[in-house]
């Protein structure tokens, strides 16, 4: 019985030590540069740097919320496109960047 205790004890220190350890203030300030590369690309209407943020795969999710109505789109395809198109039809009105609009 002490034998099994102890195998178990092993067991259960040897899974614990292996797991990896994150970093939390360093990741924060990673999470911090995705979300800022987003931000400027959309301000600065700026379609080439805008999958930079994004994951360019079918997981991929964009959700906008207004008082009237609110918007969903799946997959980067999609997401992309949307961006490219309405950045190209907001500089064909004449604004530079989104802060004019806004």
């Amino acid at each position: 019985m002490k034998t099994y205790l102890i195998s178990i004890l092993l067991l259960i220190i040897m899974a614990t030590s292996c797991q990896e350890r994150i970093d939390i203030e360093s990741t924060e300030k990673e999470i911090i540069a995705v979300l800022d590369k987003e931000v400027n690309a959309v301000l600065e209407m700026n379609p080439e740097a805008f999958p930079d943020a994004w994951i360019q795969d079918e997981s991929a999710v964009f959700i906008s919320a207004g008082s009237n109505d609110y918007q969903t789109m799946f997959g980067f395809k999609k997401i992309g496109s949307w961006f490219k198109n309405g950045t190209q039809k907001a500089k064909s009105h004449g604004f530079v960047t989104w802060k004019e609009i806004t």
